[in-house]
């Protein structure tokens, strides 16, 4: 099964496959940042969009749903897998989250693909089967490996993979409609990542057929849970290690490769909930060749308030680093002043370091065959 039909590409052409799967939590940056890539990033990326309670959207009142896909529909008409695993009963309505996804994104949506968890219980899966009858835009099943479960893979045969064959039993899907995400959630060191991509290379021998799935994803993330370490006004390098575990796959030339994903400028985990009268930081997180360039400002004490993103982006922006000519994103933060009335906040600098992200990731990997 093949839908991933783009407006970008060209009458009568075949559509181009995508080569990175992003994967954000859909607060209101995240979905603007959908909105703000190149084309090219547009044309070939996969995201998998992860629902979370946002005040914003107010999920939890009747129609906060379906405004939210309706904003998605805006930013991004295309082929999205969707994961509402972080929604409690009171933004689902009492529904299982992706029952409540699917309901709420019909009509809004012909694109969405539903994620369901690998662990997910019988309700969810008599839900994912509904779904892939109504819908028939296949499904995601999303793995989420730990250290525990790669031993497993690699030393005892594999239950994991008897749980997917049972899982793809009980919801009735074919492997060709079926994208599989393995996610290894966080990565804190390229010594973690090797390791990581060296047992994993071992362990896709475990799970069988899975030449047969319409997609293989990979996903890790290495963005750190906040900031601590960064200084002010101090401009702070971050190693991607989170790339390094696809490249340590890469090299040990695998029957199939997955395609390349990441949480992109966003630590796995959830954003802890932040206090209304805690203002961020001004900041912008630039991603480069192997790492992250982070500057931010000052919470308190310096007039400029969120004025110093004017300051950062002048920053970055003369970093040899510093693509000028990549996409929308880089263009705003090579001249902000003339693209914004004002610096904004969290939402912006998060929607310009994501957009900038994706559109490096595409580049690079389309360029260099490496994120």
């Amino acid at each position: 099964m093949e839908f991933f039909d783009l407006d970008e590409d060209p009458p009568g052409a075949r559509p181009a496959p995508p080569v990175y799967v992003p994967v954000l939590k859909a607060h209101a940056g995240e979905l603007a940042a959908l909105a703000r890539m190149g084309q090219q990033a547009r044309r070939r990326s996969y995201p998998l969009l992860e629902v979370m309670p946002d005040q914003g959207y107010r999920l939890h009142e009747p129609g906060g749903l379906m405004r939210w896909f309706a904003k998605l529909d805006q930013c991004w008409p295309k082929p999205v897998m969707v994961d509402g695993a972080h929604l409690s009963v009171r933004e689902t309505g009492g529904r299982t989250a992706l029952r409540a996804l699917v309901q709420e994104a019909r009509g809004l949506f012909r694109v969405m693909v539903p994620v369901i968890r690998l662990d997910a219980h019988a309700a969810v899966r008599a839900d994912a089967a509904q779904a892939l009858s109504e819908q028939g835009n296949g499904l995601a099943v999303r793995i989420m490996l730990t250290r525990a479960d790669l031993d497993d893979l690699d030393t005892r045969g594999g239950a994991v993979s008897g749980r997917l064959r049972a899982l793809l039993g009980d919801v009735g899907a074919r492997p060709d409609e079926v994208d599989l995400i393995i996610d290894l959630a966080y990565v804190a060191t390229d010594a973690d990542a090797h390791s990581a991509g060296s047992r994993l290379s071992r362990a896709l021998g475990g799970l069988v057929g899975l030449d047969s799935y319409r997609r293989l994803v990979l996903v890790a993330g290495a963005f750190p849970a906040d900031l601590g370490r960064v200084r002010s006004w101090s401009l702070t390098r971050l190693p991607r290690a989170d790339a390094a575990v696809w490249e340590c796959l890469k090299s040990t030339q695998p029957g199939r490769l997955p395609v390349y994903g990441d949480y992109a400028i966003s630590h796995p985990g959830p954003r802890p909930p932040r206090p209304p009268w805690v203002r961020p930081s001004p900041q912008l997180r630039y991603t480069t060749t192997g790492s992250w360039l982070v500057l931010r400002g000052r919470q308190k004490g310096d007039p400029r308030r969120n004025g110093q993103f004017f300051d950062i982006c002048q920053e970055i922006g003369d970093h040899p680093e510093f693509c000028s000519d990549l996409g929308p994103a880089d263009q705003c933060i090579a001249d902000p002043r003339s693209h914004f009335d004002g610096p904004g906040g969290a939402s912006r600098w998060n929607e310009l370091g994501t957009a900038h992200h994706v559109d490096f990731v595409v580049d690079s990997l389309i360029r260099s065959g490496l994120p």
